[in-house]
This record gives structure tokens, sequence and C-alpha cells, in this order.
């Protein structure tokens, strides 16, 4: 799923209308000035753009900072090896020895941007923000975590929310089981124990209410124009519920991460119930997984997307995937040791399977 964020509308430029044969002179007002010529003759020029839903046109000029910070080797290793899951790369990156030529547009496949690499040992320091695991090393394990500022993002919403992102059940009268009350729940478990260790630890939500302020009713209309397909009202409502909780909110969540908490690290907290069988009639199921995911592996379709083509490259270049790869190799190790150890001394019970992605 992708982190992975607010459809930018282009304004339209008002027509200016040419004196026809009988028609009245058109005032001053009316006549084009070198400006409005300006602007229109830009509008003209500016790129189209194949986005997300709810998606921001990408800044590729904003990825200049990091002109030679890479050899081919290393980004080139990193785009095969973490975030792409076939071949279908090589339709969008066309790599030299000296730089590499990105498709900005797929709209207009000869917009490209070039990214220039440097020859090893020569490669330019960028300076990072956030988590340094060289900075961070403490030498008291009872503050380990010292400097160090974690966000934990509760996944899903609970709450009055939980039947529309179908996240809840029940079973017979029983008390339903909210997926996005139980991550809030456990976020503020994880807190105080994270503190104690040493950790600023912010929330990035505390209550079961949405960050966004879109809400399904407002988003109807851009539904409408691009999934002309869904024929009826119903399909319409849910699809825009759908973009509601689970575009909007979570480009929100970015937003507010990104440009108010600015932590070192984000643990995004998830429940996802396996199938219970018949819906009607739903049972409780003795399995259960732990899967820990890192932002990569982009499928051929996310990669026609222009915006998402450029937060892949854009992650690629902040260099985090190796710090966050061997973040979750400990939690991984962590996590297989200790349900051992549980299942070691609970008699009759399954040990719980793990994935590490």
């Amino acid at each position: 799923m992708r982190l992975l964020m607010v459809l930018v509308g282009m304004a339209v430029l008002g027509a200016w209308w040419l004196n026809r044969r009988g028609e009245t002179a058109p005032s001053q007002e009316q006549i084009p000035t070198q400006q409005s010529r300006v602007a229109e003759s830009a509008a003209a020029s500016a790129p189209r753009y194949r986005l997300s839903p709810l998606a921001e046109a990408p800044k590729w000029s904003e990825l200049d900072a990091w002109q030679n910070a890479f050899t081919r080797q290393e980004f080139e290793g990193d785009l095969t090896r973490y975030f792409t899951c076939s071949e279908r790369w090589r339709d969008f990156f066309e790599f030299s020895d000296d730089h590499v030529m990105i498709v900005e547009s797929v709209l207009e496949p000869n917009r490209k941007y070039r990214l220039n690499f440097a020859k090893p040992g020569e490669e330019k320091k960028v300076e990072r923000k956030g988590l340094s695991r060289v900075d961070r090393v403490q030498q008291d394990p009872a503050q380990c975590l010292r400097g160090l500022h974690i966000a934990i993002d509760a996944g899903h919403l609970g709450g009055e929310w939980a039947q529309m992102e179908e996240r809840w059940f029940t079973i017979g009268n029983g008390k339903p089981v909210t997926e996005g009350d139980m991550t809030l729940y456990v976020a503020r478990l994880l807190k105080p124990m994270l503190e104690a260790h040493g950790a600023q630890v912010s929330l990035v939500r505390e209550r079961t209410q949405p960050i966004t302020q879109d809400r399904p009713a407002g988003l109807l209309s851009q539904v409408r124009a691009q999934q002309p397909a869904l024929a009826t009202p119903m399909d319409q409502w849910k699809a825009a519920e759908s973009l509601f909780y689970r575009t909007s909110e979570i480009r929100a969540r970015a937003t507010y991460v990104n440009q108010n908490l600015k932590p070192d690290l984000v643990l995004c907290l998830h429940f996802n119930a396996v199938a219970w069988g018949d819906p009607a009639n739903p049972q409780l199921v003795d399995e259960n997984h732990l899967h820990i995911l890192l932002h990569g592996a982009y499928t051929d379709d996310e990669l026609s997307y222009d915006d998402q083509r450029y937060e892949m490259t854009r992650k690629i270049l902040q260099k985090t995937i190796h710090e966050e790869a061997a973040v979750a190799a400990v939690r991984a190790e962590f996590d297989t040791r200790a349900q051992r150890r549980r299942s070691s001394v609970s008699v009759g019970k399954k040990s719980v399977s793990q994935s590490f992605v």
C-alpha cells in the first residue's frame, strides 16, 4: 500500500473573444494583455501527468539536490532489489554510465528528468534529515532510544467509521471487533514503553476520527468524473467512501507526519482480519500472522503513475531503505524468538506464523 497524497486542479484561463463582424468592439478590459498571453502560453506548455487519485503533480526539480550523490551501481541496485517487482522499470528509466533519464510524464514520454551519477568515491554528501543509526547509538541500554523521535500511526479509523471502512465484525450479540480501535489501543500501550527507553513518541491520531477534512459526499463529483463506469448511485457512493478513508485519509496523515511531526522513524500499525467463513455467520479463526512491510516493491501499474514513480525515485535518493530493512530484520528476529518462547511453554497452542517482507 502506498504511502503512499491532493489532486491539484489547474486554473482555467478566461477565453478572449475576437471581434467578429456585426459584434460590438471589445472593451479595454476585454483586450488580452501581454501578461495574459504569457499565462496562456505557460498553461499550454505545462506538463500533463497521469496521477493517482488525489495526488499532487510531481516536482521533479526538487530532486536536483541529489545530483551526483549516487553512483550508478548504488541507484540501480536499490531500484531493482527493493523497489521494483519486474523489468517494467525499463520503460521509464534509461541508464547510461554517468546518468539516468527518467520519464516524467507517460502522457509526454519525451519529457524526461536527468539524474547525474557520481564516480565511485566522489559522491556528493547530502544532508540527512531524520534517523542516523550511528548518531543514535547510546551507551546506556535503558536509554537506547534517547534522542529518537518516533511517530506511531494507528492504522484504520475505528469508532463510527469502522463499518464504512469494513474493519468491523461481530459474532451474535457480542461486542463488535473494530480494527481501528485495536490499533489505537496498541499505540497507546507502546508509547510509554518507548518513552521509558528515552524516545520522544508522537501519535499520528489520538482518537477515532479522521485527519482529512474530506468526506464521501464531497468526493462524489470526482468519482463520477474519473470513474464513469460506475453507473449506480450505490457504486458511486461506495467508491467515494473508499476515496475518503483509503486515499484522502492516508494522504492527510502523510502530510501531517512529514510537515508537522517530522519524526526519525514512523511505525504504522495495522490489524487485518483473515477470512472468517460465512459472512452471515462469522467465526473466529485460530490463525495468526505477523507481517513487517517496508516501502518498496512497486507494481507495474504503480510505476505507470507519474506521481508514484516520482515518489519512488525520491525514496531511493533519501537512502533510508537500508536502515529500515535493518530495523525490520531486528524486529522480525526478536518476534520470532519471542513467539518460540511462548509456544514452548503454552502446551497445545499453535505458534504464531510470521512473514518478513
